[in-house]
């Protein structure tokens, strides 16, 4: 499935639109079916997510400074973002994932990376599809012995 049309179906990001993903809907029927059994779903868009946007650290001046014609302004602003935790505030386009916050069905791990040196956006996509970044995490570290 392209992103564009995960985008589309799925409404724009919209949680309550999870389930009409076409062929990959398995990972919302089976989260429904089985709800008593703990997972991990991740979704992987190759592409253009801006992070910043999503996840806003809106705490951090910094991030209003470097972005001063995109940022998403503060919560209890117009349009501004859904304050998670005091510090970072969920996009406001997203406000049906915030539920799923609320019961702490839902985390965010941000700044996160590779461990690969060549510091490569494309092998590390890679190794995230391919879940070869614990393998290569061990090859850097028996190098660095």
């Amino acid at each position: 499935m392209k992103r564009r049309d995960f985008l589309i179906q799925s409404g724009i990001f919209s949680a309550a639109a999870i389930t009409a993903i076409g062929s990959n809907a398995w990972v919302a029927r089976s989260a429904i079916q089985n709800s008593d059994r703990k997972r991990l779903i991740v979704i992987f868009l190759r592409g253009a997510v801006d992070g910043l946007n999503v996840v806003v650290p809106y705490s951090q001046t910094a991030y209003y400074q470097a972005r001063p014609q995109i940022a998403i302004p503060q919560p209890g602003k117009e349009g501004g973002v859904l304050d998670l935790d005091g510090r970072f505030g969920l996009h406001p386009a997203l406000a049906p994932l915030m539920p799923f916050w609320q019961e702490n069905s839902l985390a965010f791990v941000h700044a996160c990376g590779s461990p690969d040196p060549t510091r490569s956006h494309f092998d590390a996509q890679q190794y995230m599809e391919n879940a070869r970044a614990c393998h290569q995490l061990s090859q850097i570290t028996e190098a660095a012995r």
